[in-house]
């Protein structure tokens, strides 16, 4: 078990590295005593994982589910916080990660610009079907509010950056959250 932590606290300080020591202190209390339990994976799972996204947001945390529209949130230029991606199975988490977008319409003079961009961050734990594995996965992300909104004296017509959450279990099951949607506020 203690090898097991710390291959996963290794791999959590190679994902946080670059933040300062607030933002990693920061998740540490928050999440290093939730890795899940030590379990033996058992083939057969027959249930995907429950995966979510929390977001924090005006003092507070939102947790997207596997339901639901988009959730849009308004940020601001200076603005940068974590949201993480979490996965659940009492069987077994294999992976767990989010798939980002990033969406950027503005004008400037009568001149218009888009551009589009896309990526994921994946995070496989421990283990396979008979060995040790954990039954809860979680991975950060970094979101800022630089991400959004267009330049000086441009006019914002649409810039978006969105992040969801997915995850698999060890039998192939597996399940995604709805996005968060990112957008300047005015």
């Amino acid at each position: 078990m203690k090898k097991l932590v710390l291959v996963t606290l290794s791999a959590l300080g190679l994902l946080l590295s670059g933040c300062s020591k607030n933002q990693i202190d920061q998740f540490i209390g928050q999440f290093a005593n939730t890795f899940g339990k030590n379990i033996t994976i058992a083939p057969g799972d027959r249930t995907p994982p429950v995966v979510t996204l929390v977001v924090p947001y005006n003092n507070s945390q939102v947790t997207l589910s596997a339901t639901g529209q988009p959730m849009t949130f308004l940020i601001h230029k200076g603005d940068e916080f974590y949201v993480v991606a979490i996965a659940e199975d009492p069987e077994g988490v294999k992976t767990v990660g989010v798939t980002t977008s990033q969406f950027v319409r503005c004008s400037k003079d009568g001149q218009a610009y888009t551009s589009s961009s896309g990526g994921q961050q994946t995070y496989t734990g421990p283990g396979a079907i008979g060995q040790s594995g954990l039954t809860r996965l979680w991975l950060p992300v970094l979101v800022s509010g630089n991400l959004v909104g267009c330049g000086p004296g441009e006019t914002d017509e649409g810039t978006a950056y969105s992040v969801s959450a997915f995850g698999t279990n060890f039998s192939g099951g597996s399940s995604t959250s709805q996005a968060a949607v990112f957008k300047a506020a005015p």
